[in-house]
Parts: structure tokens; sequence; C-alpha cells
């Protein structure tokens, strides 16, 4: 159509995977490592994996990110990841 404005998306939706780790990460630490060490991995744990897991959520997040297994979606805005 004529005259009208093509309009750019402004954000950009990635998948949590092995290169966009570093993002994630920088994220969470920003936030205190959500809700004060979640990790979000709160949906991954299997009943009595919580004291296993104590204080190592970061470890397990990334451990499941490297074999794939954890579902997650990063959002930027340009470089910048905003959620």
């Amino acid at each position: 159509m004529v005259g009208v404005k093509q309009l750019m998306a402004r954000f950009l939706i990635r998948e949590l995977g092995t290169e966009t780790w570093p993002d994630f990460e920088r994220i969470v630490k920003k936030h205190n490592g959500i809700y004060g060490g979640c990790w979000c991995v709160a949906f991954h744990l299997e009943r009595g994996m919580g004291k296993m897991w104590s204080r190592r959520h970061r470890e397990l997040k990334e451990r499941l990110v490297q074999t794939g297994r954890s579902h997650a979606a990063l959002v930027y805005d340009g470089a910048d990841i905003v959620g």
C-alpha cells in the first residue's frame, strides 16, 4: 500500500541456549538471582530435589541449558536484554 509506513519490530525474542546463556546470566545476576536466587528453576525441580540443589540454582540452570532441557525465551531491545 502506498503511503503506509513499514513498522519494524522493536523487540527480538531469542531462545535460551548456550549462545544466549551469558545474556541470561547477566540479567538474572542484575536482579539478585530472580526472587532471591531462584534462577528460574522452580518448575524444573522434582519433589525432593530442592535440598539437593539448595543454593546451587545457578549451576542447575546452566546444566539444564547446556543439555537443552531448559525452555525459556529472552527479550532484547536492540542489543540490550530486557526480559
